[in-house]
């Protein structure tokens, strides 16, 4: 029998093999099912503690940002500077963001949340928090200066601002450092002037005060100043604008005290020009004049001591020299100060580079290039001395030894 005959039985497995195949891919599957969904609960259950650990993030940061930023607005409050809206606008939008931008609670929340960041992602949400916090942390230092000041302005009398104290700077900047300082520290504008401030945050977060200060050019106030000023202020569109950095403007501020002359005590402690009762010693006293009025019917006769100048002016030279000496080793403004306050100058009117002072029609610049200042701050020393010293006179009846020039 042949191969013809007993063909050799092909046994056609294919469908017992994919019957197989299918029976082990189901198994896999429900093994993959199981373990997909194992893997998925497990997921669930560490994103459900990430969401309640960042929840909890986001929580702390709220909290601790809420208690610093009512912290600053209680602070803020107290200086009762109506600067308050603007400095809660500027930190909240710094706070929360503006217009979808983030802020600083979001910034801290990514930072302390997300893992993936890039050095520029990370390093541009640093900024954001330390914007905020340099913000909230100027405001303390500054918010507690602006108090400071305003308590400093309510115990001035009108004469402590030409007597004690002077604003800084010269000329226009001086008028615009006087008005920028009463419409931070006062309630009420002047005749004819409005004002409009606010504090708002820089690019860093520094604490920017921005003050402008406009004139009505019929009013009192602004026809008060000098020609000068005048031009400027029309030039600037009837108005002064302040806007500076607070932080850096605290540590100067808008008054300077004035130096002053030499002080009397001290002076008769040593060389002794007044007597117990207040009036000249002997050795200052070059005459005694007699003075004869008539009275009800009756002569008076009244006696008059008359100052040795020559002398006294010797024994203030080397002083007033001394006193020299400081004010030239002074800031300029300091020296500028002296001289506006000696010369009797209202402060906005008096210009070291511009106003002709010297005995040669110069100005005090030009005395210092000259060589010639401290001779002259010395001269102006002993009038000044003499001035205040002698001119209301001593004694009981208060008669003048010499009179002003």
């Amino acid at each position: 029998m042949g191969a013809y005959d007993n063909p050799a039985i092909i046994r056609d497995r294919s469908a017992e093999i994919y019957g197989q195949a299918a029976a082990s891919f189901g198994s896999a599957i429900g093994k993959g099912i199981m373990n997909y969904s194992q893997s998925k609960a497990k997921q669930r259950e560490e994103t459900d503690k990430q969401n309640l650990k960042d929840q909890n993030i986001l929580l702390e940061i709220e909290l601790a940002y809420d208690k610093d930023y009512q912290e600053n607005k209680n602070l803020a409050a107290k200086t009762g500077t109506p600067m308050l809206d603007s400095f809660e606008v500027s930190a909240k939008g710094l706070l929360n963001g503006v217009d979808g931008s983030v802020g600083a609670k979001q910034a801290r929340f990514e930072l302390m949340t997300k893992k993936n960041l890039s050095k520029d992602e990370r390093q541009g949400l640093l900024d954001i928090v330390n914007n905020y916090q340099t913000f909230m942390g100027d405001a303390k230092l500054n918010m507690g200066s602006m108090i400071a000041e305003k308590e400093e302005y309510l115990n001035f009398t009108r004469s402590d601002l030409g007597r004690k104290s002077t604003f800084k700077g010269s000329g226009i900047e001086k008028t615009r450092n006087m008005f920028t300082y009463l419409a931070l520290n006062n309630n009420s504008a002047p005749e004819g002037v409005t004002y409009e401030k606010r504090l708002y945050a820089g690019s860093k977060g520094e604490n920017m005060v921005y003050a402008k200060t406009t004139f009505d050019e019929n009013s009192a106030t602004f026809k008060n100043l000098s020609k000068s000023d005048q031009d400027e202020i029309r030039k600037n569109g009837m108005s002064l604008v302040f806007d500076q950095n607070w932080n850096d403007w605290r540590k100067d501020g808008f008054l300077t005290d004035i130096m002053q002359g030499l002080d009397s005590e001290k002076m008769q402690e040593s060389i002794k020009f007044k007597d117990d009762s207040g009036g000249l010693t002997d050795d200052f006293s070059t005459d005694l004049s007699l003075k004869v009025r008539s009275e009800s019917g009756s002569d008076i006769t009244s006696q008059q001591n008359i100052v040795n100048t020559p002398l006294l002016l010797e024994n203030l030279y080397e002083p007033a020299s001394n006193r020299a000496s400081m004010i030239m080793n002074g800031t300029p403004q300091e020296q500028n100060d002296y001289i506006a306050f000696t010369l009797g100058r209202k402060g906005s009117d008096f210009d070291r580079n511009k106003t002709k002072i010297g005995p040669n029609n110069e100005t005090f610049q030009e005395m210092i290039e000259n060589g010639t200042a401290k001779e002259f701050i010395t001269k102006e020393t002993q009038e000044l001395f003499l001035e205040d010293n002698l001119t209301k006179g001593f004694g009981k009846d208060k008669v003048g030894y010499v009179k002003a020039s």
